[in-house]
C-alpha cells in the first residue's frame, strides 16, 4: 500500500556485511563510461544505472540508456539488460533521471527525465 509516509528505519547503521564499495563490484571501464548508478531494484537482485551521451556539436541530441546489472556481493556486476530511453524523442539538454518500479508489477518501470 502506498501511503505517502516514510517507513521507520530497520537499522540505525548498516551492518558492515551488507556494505560494499562500488569499486569492488563494478569494472572500471563502466565507471569511466559515465554510468550513473541509481541503486537496487525492489527485489534487491539488480542494480540500476544509466548513461547519457551526445555528439560534439551544438546540434546533436542526448541519448540515454538504462541498464540492469545482476548483483552478487562476492563478484563484479553482470550486465543483464540494456534499453534505450526516450527513443523517439530528440533531447537537446542534459536531463536528471528518476526511475521507479511499478508498485504491483516488478516487470514495469517508470522513467522520468527533467531538466
Amino acid at each position: 500500500m502506498i501511503s505517502g509516509q516514510l517507513s521507520p528505519r530497520l537499522f540505525r547503521k548498516l551492518p558492515p556485511r551488507v556494505c560494499v564499495s562500488l569499486k569492488n563490484i563494478v569494472d572500471e571501464d563502466f565507471l569511466y563510461a559515465g554510468h550513473i548508478f541509481l541503486g537496487f531494484s525492489k527485489c534487491g537482485r539488480y542494480v540500476l544505472s544509466y548513461t547519457s551521451s551526445s555528439g560534439d556539436d551544438d546540434f546533436s541530441f542526448y541519448i540515454y540508456h538504462l541498464y540492469w546489472w545482476e548483483f552478487n556481493v562476492h563478484s563484479k556486476l553482470k550486465l543483464v539488460r540494456q534499453v534505450r530511453l526516450f527513443q523517439d524523442e530528440e533531447i537537446y539538454s542534459d536531463l536528471y533521471l528518476t526511475v521507479c518500479e511499478w508498485p504491483s508489477d516488478a516487470s514495469k518501470v517508470i522513467v522520468f527525465g527533467f531538466k
